[in-house]
């Protein structure tokens, strides 16, 4: 199971960890295609960037990280069309995914990225197909990305952070309390997230066995049932067999 580490008491079934991976592998597939359609939108974002944003670090690291991320997301496609779901695959995956959307928020403001709302989206998403712990790994990293960019943003020690096509600028201040504020609340936000993910996962593992567990034991009870009726069958017709051969002599 992928929830392993917290994996209820109810036993599977049979054949249950063969359905759950078929099922991972068919949603795997969708969603690494939908990766494949979403390049072009941050390739567009990317190269805007570049170009409306004078700052010296972010063209070469926009450039170097989306090449690698493109390299990455058709490679696992290919893989996934060769091999299907490994066991490491979907933490691999959703662990660049995490570290793909900080160096996006990263190049893009920091504290103030609108990139940020996807970051909180991918914790729950980890917290439902991660096991523990590089579920928490994920949190904390996402929790030390938020106070990285909130003592980046107040210190002005890498200048032009926040683009000023997002409402920053060379010469913006950023108050402390206000990058500190919003890293507590990214904080809370994260680890929420990956609790709560983890929270649903465990959850639906445990009715979906519990449901499984129930119809086993409809089944059992029925088949005793047909067991005593046929068991029944045999001695009423064992009891009828002696006076139905005295009527026919």
């Amino acid at each position: 199971m992928l929830a392993g580490d917290e994996a209820p008491d109810v036993p599977p079934p049979q054949g249950h960890h063969e359905i759950q991976q078929e099922e991972l592998s068919r949603l795997f597939g969708r969603m690494a295609g939908a990766r494949l359609v979403a390049i072009p939108p941050f390739l567009a974002i990317a190269l805007w960037l570049a170009w409306a944003e004078p700052a010296p670090w972010r063209r070469p690291l926009l450039a170097v990280f989306l090449a690698g991320v493109v390299a990455f997301f058709v490679g696992e496609w290919l893989r996934w069309r060769r091999r299907g779901v490994t066991p490491g695959t979907v933490t691999r995956n959703l662990s660049v995914a995490v570290v793909g959307v900080t160096v996006i928020c990263f190049a893009t403001g920091g504290i103030a990225s609108p990139f940020l709302y996807v970051s909180a989206v991918l914790g729950v998403v980890s917290g439902l197909f991660v096991p523990w712990p590089a579920n928490g790994l994920l949190a904390l990293f996402q929790v030390a990305a938020a106070w990285a960019f909130a003592a980046i943003a107040t210190t002005g020690v890498l200048p032009r952070f926040n683009p000023a096509s997002f409402g920053g600028g060379p010469g913006l201040a950023v108050p402390a309390a206000w990058s500190v504020t919003h890293a507590a609340v990214l904080s809370f936000v994260y680890v929420f997230a990956a609790g709560a993910g983890r929270a649903v996962r465990w959850s639906f593992d445990r009715m979906v066995l519990r449901t499984a567990a129930a119809q086993e034991d409809a089944l059992r009870a029925h088949a005793e049932q047909a067991e005593e009726l046929t068991a029944l069958s045999a001695e009423i017709a064992h009891e009828l067999k002696n006076p139905l051969a005295s009527v026919k002599g």
